[in-house]
């Protein structure tokens, strides 16, 4: 099926929407209006993602020092969390629109966006049994910051 858009102003602004953000304008189109199933995050596992981004942007923090960008070094969390993409596959912290429309299959970035697009459920064959997330808290709190932290000091084998 196409559609066939006849107004110059609307191709426009959709044609900059895209390039803005490094896509396409059907994936401008769908991501304005096709529904995200809402995820309301509250009380222990709220607190668990705050502190592990707080994790994850204090060693943003510590590489901008490293490099003497004062600037991004000095962004508070909430400033980082509208602005912060992903590390990227050398380690370095990147912000949303410094990242590649697709990341690098393998990356961290890579599995953020599955994960995004999936709503968090990814299946690779058929489960007979439930997944069980119950130490996803766990996971994400302390494993995989301990994990980034060690990749950036260069401590981490693959």
């Amino acid at each position: 099926m196409s559609i066939i858009i006849t107004d110059p102003e609307l191709v426009q602004i959709l044609e900059e929407q895209a390039k803005t953000h490094n896509s396409t304008v059907e994936a401008v189109l769908k991501e304005a209006f096709v529904p995200k199933p809402s995820v309301i995050i509250a009380g222990d596992e709220a607190e668990a993602i705050r502190q592990t981004m707080h994790k994850i942007y204090n060693m943003a923090r510590r590489y901008w020092l490293s490099v003497g960008d004062n600037d991004r070094a000095n962004m508070t969390d909430d400033e980082l969390a509208k602005k912060f993409g992903a590390f990227d596959e050398n380690g370095i912290p990147r912000f949303k629109d410094e990242l590649p429309a697709e990341p690098p299959v393998g990356s961290g970035a890579y599995v953020a966006k599955i994960i995004a697009e999936t709503s968090g459920v990814i299946i690779d064959e058929p489960l007979n049994e439930p997944i069980d997330l119950t130490n996803m808290k766990d996971i994400m709190g302390k494993e995989f910051g301990d994990y980034l932290h060690k990749r950036m000091n260069g401590d981490y084998d693959e």
